[in-house]
């Protein structure tokens, strides 16, 4: 299995257009996402492809064909926004496994575009500690 982008150029207001998912046998084809504009118009596209409760280290794999390192490629941004780290604070992962993991998924993302990396917001000192998170800010 593998995750494509395929590009499929129309003339603007003449009939619709179909898509027909065509697969072997057995085989599973799942569309993903469609993206439509008109080439005279800038635009900007905005995909949020954050997931409730992730960290660090579910965003820094490539196991499997809907990780987010395999698929950030395939999206090819132009600006990616990064903003991971509160949950692995949570956790109380270790800093540098958490700048580990940002220092991969930046890499990735640098690959298309620029990236910004956005400093998490502090959470309630009973959740995690003051400490756990102070080390990751200052980090980062």
């Amino acid at each position: 299995p593998s995750v494509q982008k395929t590009v499929v150029t129309k003339t603007a207001g003449i009939g619709p257009i179909n898509i027909i998912r065509t697969v072997a046998a057995g085989s599973v084809a799942a569309i993903v996402g469609i993206n439509t504009y008109l080439s005279t118009t800038k635009t900007a596209n905005v995909l949020n492809m954050g997931a409730s409760a992730a960290t660090t280290t579910v965003w820094n794999s490539v196991a499997g064909v809907y990780a987010p390192l395999n698929v950030l490629p395939q999206y090819a941004p132009d600006l990616s926004v990064i903003c991971l780290g509160i949950n692995d604070a949570i956790l109380n992962a270790s800093t540098a496994t958490i700048i580990a993991n940002l220092s991969a998924i930046i890499t990735v993302a640098q690959t298309t575009g620029d990236v910004v990396l956005v400093v998490p917001n502090a959470v309630d000192t009973s959740i995690t500690s003051t400490i756990n998170q102070a080390n990751m800010q200052s980090a980062i």
